[in-house]
């Protein structure tokens, strides 16, 4: 880019504040705390604004459902009881059946946590394609100039 193309494309950025970072309300208490602490961190770095609030917090209830998806997932024993009055193939087609209904909600959980995190670079793939405006006062100075 020429530095007349920066100007014009910095110029054209639109901004919103982050002076005022609101917590959703449909999030419990243990997920407002993630909120807060996430959310420092995004302002700290310039990705997050006033207007990220929701998208935010949808991702971090989406971070909520994976963790309670994958404990059901481990709940289930692929194992076989003798105490139970079926056969051990019984068994295993009703523990597999279990297992593998368990599995594509961790997976479906998985892809909605990873689309929400995508735009706050939450994994390393989208943290690769931020973009973070930089401030003036971080460019070098050019010891040329100084005269």
């Amino acid at each position: 880019m020429t530095k007349a193309e920066y100007e014009e494309r910095k110029s054209g950025e639109v901004s919103a504040p982050s002076d005022a970072v609101k917590t959703p309300l449909f999030l419990t208490k243990k997920e407002q705390k993630t909120f807060e602490e996430l959310s420092q961190m995004l302002i700290d770095i310039g990705v997050m604004t006033n207007l990220d609030s929701n998208a935010l917090g949808a991702y971090i209830k989406a971070v909520s459902n994976y963790e309670k998806a994958v404990k059901q997932l481990d709940k289930i024993r692929l194992s076989y009881d003798k105490k139970k009055d079926m056969t051990k193939e019984e068994q295993e087609v009703v523990a597999w059946a279990k297992f593998n209904k368990q599995h594509k909600i961790v997976v479906r959980c998985e892809k909605e946590m990873k689309l929400l995190g995508a735009p706050f670079g939450l994994d390393p793939l989208s943290r690769c394609k931020l973009v973070i405006p930089k401030k003036d006062e971080d460019k070098p100075k050019n010891k040329f100039l100084s005269g």
